[in-house]
């Protein structure tokens, strides 16, 4: 009987410490992309922007050099 425990209790903890040990593998990228859901609200706040810097002005100016042509 105290045998039986003894190997659950080595089970466990040779789970417990096989799982913390792939947890810790996480691996960083130089660069990495940002996240898509980031680049969807700057993509949104870049059209809805009105300095000249943005969507619109931008867009404008082009479509004038475009007619003075």
């Amino acid at each position: 009987m105290k045998r039986t425990i003894l190997y659950s209790i080595c089970f466990i903890l040779a789970c417990s410490c096989s799982c913390s040990a792939v947890a810790q593998q996480i691996v960083t990228v130089q660069d990495e992309p940002k996240n898509l859901n980031t680049v969807k609200q700057e993509l949104k706040q870049y059209y809805a922007c009105v300095e000249a810097s943005c969507y619109g002005p931008q867009l404008e100016h082009q479509a004038d050099i475009a007619f003075s042509s």
